[in-house]
Order: C-alpha cells, then structure tokens, then sequence
C-alpha cells in the first residue's frame, strides 16, 4: 500500500475515532508518561497489516518505538505476543 494513502487513511480513522479525546485517559495519564503494549493473538492466524499498526502509532507520537516480534505471513498460535 501506497505510504502516503496509508497516512491519510490512519489520520482520517483517528480523527474519527478520538475526535477530542478520551476523558478518563486524559485524566489518568499525562503525555509524559511511558506506556508498553503487546499485542497477543486471542487465536492461530497469520501475521498480516504491521505496517498499518506501525503508521497508526506514529501518527499518534513520533517518539513510539516498535518492536516486532514475528515477520509478516508468519503462522502464529492463539497466545503469542
């Protein structure tokens, strides 16, 4: 997919989907604050979109770090991050 496309497409879909952000999130967490996340599989599948989930990342903050834990078309099990 076309980076530039991919952009607009993540920007439109967060706009959409925080609109003017989250209350409760704002209150309970400055900006400062670092944050870690895993994503872990509910079940087998194959790896696919982690360009899209990097894009939606640094759209958020420039400062997000990825780390990928399995290439893209890999067959995966339920349970692994």
């Amino acid at each position: 997919m076309n980076k530039d496309y991919l952009k607009k497409i993540v920007k439109e879909a967060l706009a959409e989907d925080i609109g003017q952000g989250d209350i409760t999130t704002n209150s309970l967490m400055g900006s400062h604050m670092p944050i870690k996340a895993s994503l872990v599989f509910k079940s087998d599948g194959i790896v696919c979109g982690l360009n899209v989930v990097e894009a939606v990342f640094k759209a958020l903050s420039k400062k997000v770090i990825t780390k990928v834990l399995s290439k893209e078309g890999t067959v995966i099990r339920k349970g692994k991050i």
